[in-house]
């Protein structure tokens, strides 16, 4: 589907036919996965104040997503990325946390 300007909406729209994404979609996919692995290598890497007590899991991801999305952003793509990436942290996380059976 697209929209009015011609945009692609959805990640399906990519695909060809017979589900193969064009040499060049498969590049840019690609680089759109290095700018994510570089997000959470930059991000997961920055020191974090030491925790005394119980460590509580579920709040320590919580506690991520400002770490990921107040990076500073070169532009929109960055942005994009570092979101992406802490929604990656926030859905391994949330298996984990469901199979402890603590996520309903």
């Amino acid at each position: 589907m697209k929209d009015t300007t011609n945009h692609v909406l959805t990640w399906s729209d990519l695909l060809e036919g017979d589900g193969y994404l064009s040499p060049s979609q498969r590049d840019a996919f690609e680089r759109a996965i290095g700018l994510v692995l570089r997000c959470l290598d930059d991000t997961l890497d920055i020191p974090v104040e030491p925790q005394y007590g119980a460590f509580h899991f579920g709040t320590f991801v919580d506690d991520l997503e400002p770490r990921f999305l107040h990076r500073p952003a070169q532009d929109e793509l960055s942005g994009d990325a570092a979101l992406t990436a802490y929604w990656v942290v926030r859905h391994i996380a949330d298996g984990l946390l469901r199979g402890r059976g603590r996520l309903h």
